[in-house]
């Protein structure tokens, strides 16, 4: 451009969403070169920019038809990983007290289960069972219960509500923060006038 400075297009990623069904998942990218941008790279040859079936953006993967399937399976890979470290703090010889262990599990799991939830939490029962089965993991450890404890009663024993709780909650914060924009945000103004009128209204 003007100011000298060209993107790095071999980094570039694309990504074509669409819902309906006769488009099928993107398996076969090599079909999919009629999506395809073209483009001359770095080393002035000709190269084409194929769509990606998932692609990441500030953490979010984001898939093709934004069920974000492949973002709460990896959410939950990594708080179950969290969670397999804190099973070895919290063993019953001279392990930490379940308050800590209660504190450790809202301060550094909850928070990669529920990351970005505004975003990707759709009230989908999928998804609220899939972290759901992380948290219960938790839940034995703090409470150093068996597996056949039922979950409800440990939930109360330990103060952790369900996690679509946790997950309504980051909802109605960043709703609260939506509305608190002023006229001016550039967050409000790159909103459709609908959205905008909505968030406005007191």
């Amino acid at each position: 451009g003007t100011a000298g400075l060209q993107p790095d297009l071999d980094k570039c990623e694309l990504m074509h969403h669409t819902w309906r069904r006769k488009d099928g998942p993107i398996d076969d990218l090599a079909s999919l070169d009629h999506l395809a941008v073209a483009y001359e790279n770095a080393q002035g040859e000709q190269a084409l920019l194929r769509p990606l079936p998932v692609v990441r953006w500030l953490g979010i993967l984001f898939d093709t038809r934004l069920k974000f399937r492949a973002h709460v399976e990896r959410q939950c890979a990594k708080a179950r990983e969290t969670a397999m470290g804190l099973r070895m703090l919290a063993n019953s010889v001279r392990g930490l007290s379940q308050d800590n262990v209660r504190r450790l599990y809202i301060s550094c799991i909850e928070p990669i289960l529920t990351y970005a939830s505004p975003v990707w939490w759709m009230q989908r029962k999928w998804q609220s069972e899939a972290l759901q089965r992380v948290q219960n993991i938790c839940l034995r450890q703090i409470c150093a219960a068996f597996r056949t404890s039922p979950i409800y009663a440990l939930e109360f024993e330990a103060g952790i509500p369900p996690i679509y709780t946790a997950l309504n909650k980051c909802d109605d914060l960043a709703s609260a923060r939506l509305h608190k924009l002023g006229a001016h945000s550039p967050v409000l103004q790159r909103l459709r006038p609908p959205a905008q009128r909505v968030i406005r209204e007191p």
